[in-house]
């Protein structure tokens, strides 16, 4: 009986001790990095993080998402504050960019990429109740060679924000 005690109160104690995390708003919805040479001569890129938050659920944790940590992909990581933060669809979300400069060691290929704590909950295609705990994650390769010349990513035109419905042609 003593042990079922000693099981309950540790129990107890887990759950106060990860209460505070399991009560974050989550925030981030959807996300993409594009890259543009600058100038054409040169191993500089102007890199681009566009975000999509839920400006509903998770608006505490979308105000304080001043910043993001963007991995270079040749051994550098820099904090890049964001520049820009428009609201979309009713203020239900809005579109966050983060802009920098990089200058790259050379010719290569280099992922670039971004870890944001707290996805968006409730997303259906991941396991139930874990989005929310599961690290969003974005990232691009770009190929530097002089052969290719002027070499950007895609720009998409279009929000990535869908409403897919459970039992609803989509």
């Amino acid at each position: 009986m003593r042990f079922i005690y000693s099981i309950a109160l540790l129990g107890v104690f887990v759950g106060a001790v990860l209460w505070p995390t399991l009560s974050q708003a989550t925030h981030v919805r959807a996300g993409e990095i594009t890259t543009r040479r600058t100038p054409a001569t040169s191993l500089t890129y102007e890199i681009t993080l566009t975000t999509y938050y839920d400006e509903v659920t998770g608006k505490p944790a979308a105000n304080d998402a001043n910043f993001a940590d963007i991995c270079f992909g040749d051994g550098t990581t820099q904090r890049v504050d964001r520049g820009n933060r428009r609201f979309i669809n009713g203020g239900t979300s809005s579109i966050n960019t983060y802009v920098i400069t990089h200058t790259y060691p050379g010719p290569g290929a280099y992922t670039i990429s971004v870890a944001i704590a707290n996805r968006n909950g409730n997303t259906k295609n991941l396991q139930s109740g874990a989005s929310e705990n599961i690290q969003f994650f974005v990232s691009t390769t770009i190929f530097i060679n002089p052969a290719l010349g002027l070499n950007s990513t895609p720009r998409l035109l279009n929000p990535p924000l869908d409403s897919g419905r459970v039992g609803q042609r989509f």
